[in-house]
C-alpha cells in the first residue's frame, strides 16, 4: 500500500516539476543557453541535467556530457538526446570525476537536490572549465508576497526541503571563484526576480 502511495506521490511531483519548469524556467533556459554562444565541437557539461530539459535549446554539433545524481531522471533525459552527441552519467555534483579544464562551457542548473552544498558544487563546476570558457546559471529570488512567489517558496520547501538562494548569496558564491569575469547578469522571468548569470574564466597567456 505504501509503495503504491509513494509511486502516486512521485508522479504528482513529476507533473508539478514539469508545470513549474514550463511556467518559470523554459524561457530562462533558452536565454541562458543563447548567452553561452556555443560553437560546433565545443565540449559542454550540464550539471544537474535532470530529465533533459536543456536539450531542445542546444545547437547541434556539440560534445555534451550531462550529470545527475538520479538514475530515474537520467533515464528520462536519454529520450531527449536525439540529434546530439551526449554522454549521461550518474555523478555527485560535489565531486566531479573530470580533470581540470575539461570543458569549454558549463550549464549549472541551480536545483540540484535536498542537501547539496551549492557553493561547493559551483566550485567543482568551475574547476572543470577551460581558460576562456564560460559558465551560465540562474537564480530566482522569489521573496515577494505575490501568488507566484508564495507558490514557488512553498513548493521548494515542501519538495526538496531547501530555500530559495538569495540574490546576494548567489553573487557571493560566484565572486569567490578564481579567475572569474562576470560577463552578464540579465533579468529574466517574473519581472526580473529570476536572473541569468554568465561568467567567463580568464585566459592567461
Amino acid at each position: 500500500m505504501k509503495k503504491n502511495f509513494d509511486l502516486i506521490l512521485a508522479n504528482i511531483f513529476a507533473l508539478a516539476d514539469d508545470w513549474i519548469s514550463h511556467l518559470l524556467l523554459r524561457s530562462t533556459r533558452e536565454q541562458a543557453i543563447h548567452m553561452l554562444q556555443l560553437q560546433p565541437m565545443e565540449r559542454l557539461l550540464i550539471v544537474g541535467v535532470g530529465t533533459g530539459k536543456d536539450f531542445p535549446f542546444l545547437p547541434s554539433g556539440l560534445w555534451i556530457t550531462g550529470i545527475d545524481s538520479s538514475i530515474q531522471k537520467l533515464q528520462k533525459a536519454r529520450v531527449q538526446t536525439k540529434g546530439h552527441y551526449v554522454t549521461l552519467e550518474k555523478m555527485d555534483p560535489l565531486s566531479l570525476l573530470y580533470g581540470d579544464r575539461s570543458f569549454n562551457a558549463v550549464i549549472f542548473n541551480p536545483i540540484l537536490g535536498n542537501e547539496t552544498d551549492h557553493a561547493k558544487a559551483m566550485r567543482e563546476a568551475w574547476r572543470v572549465v577551460r581558460p576562456g570558457g564560460r559558465l551560465v546559471s540562474w537564480e530566482c529570488s522569489l521573496k515577494g508576497k505575490d501568488w507566484l512567489s508564495r507558490l514557488y517558496r512553498w513548493y521548494r520547501g515542501f519538495r526538496i526541503g531547501s530555500q530559495v538562494l538569495p540574490s546576494q548569496e548567489f553573487i557571493n558564491v560566484i565572486e569567490g571563484l578564481h579567475d572569474m569575469i562576470l560577463e552578464e547578469s540579465k533579468p529574466a522571468v517574473c519581472n526580473g526576480k529570476c536572473r541569468i548569470i554568465l561568467i567567463r574564466k580568464e585566459n592567461h597567456k
